[in-house]
């Protein structure tokens, strides 16, 4: 069950064209930043704010918090990212 199921019923969504379903996670994934933007955030906060939301409203729960996981782990197995953060750190 994604995010958009909860929110939208199950006749809605199976009534809904193909490409108005296609275009919804990109939509979802500017608007959000434009908003978080305009609100005032930081950029790189908006950035991965956006991301996340778009990725729980197009995949299962179970599976996006997985995949959100996953690529947290790597992301931190990743010795360029480690050297840049160490470096300014130490700048």
């Amino acid at each position: 069950m994604t995010l958009l199921d909860l929110i939208f019923s199950a006749e809605y969504i199976n009534t809904m064209p193909d490409y108005i379903y296609d275009i919804l996670p990109i939509a979802v994934l500017f608007g959000a930043l434009a908003i978080l933007l305009l609100v005032g955030m930081p950029i790189a906060f908006a950035i991965g704010s956006a991301a996340l939301l778009t990725i729980f409203i197009d995949f299962p729960i179970d599976k996006a918090s997985v995949l959100v996981s996953q690529q947290l782990a790597n992301g931190l197995n990743s010795f360029r990212s480690i050297g840049f953060a160490f470096f300014h750190h130490c700048r």
